[in-house]
């Protein structure tokens, strides 16, 4: 499955990990509303303790309005996290 083409104007590789294509993995969904990103949750995601973890200290750290800020080698997830944790941000 394809993801979505990258467009002029669309997220830089600096703000999103692009594969060779130029396209957005395949685990990272999103919704465009004018110029907003809006994450979905993955249906794919794998969620372990490890995983939840992070999830519920990165989300406890931006509900208190600090930045978090992930960090790691290159296709480790951390895009994916981000995106995770920001549908939580933004889910019932």
């Amino acid at each position: 499955m394809d993801g979505p083409k990258r467009e002029p104007g669309d997220l830089s590789d600096k703000d999103c990990d692009m594969n060779d294509n130029n396209q957005l993995p395949e685990d990272v969904t999103f919704q465009r509303k004018e110029d907003t990103v809006l994450p979905e949750p993955s249906a794919g995601f794998v969620r372990t303790p490890f995983v939840e973890d992070l999830s519920r200290r990165a989300l406890t750290y931006l509900e208190a309005g600090y930045p978090v800020h992930f960090a790691g080698a290159a296709g480790t997830g951390k895009t994916t996290l981000a995106f995770h944790v920001a549908a939580q941000l933004a889910g019932p």
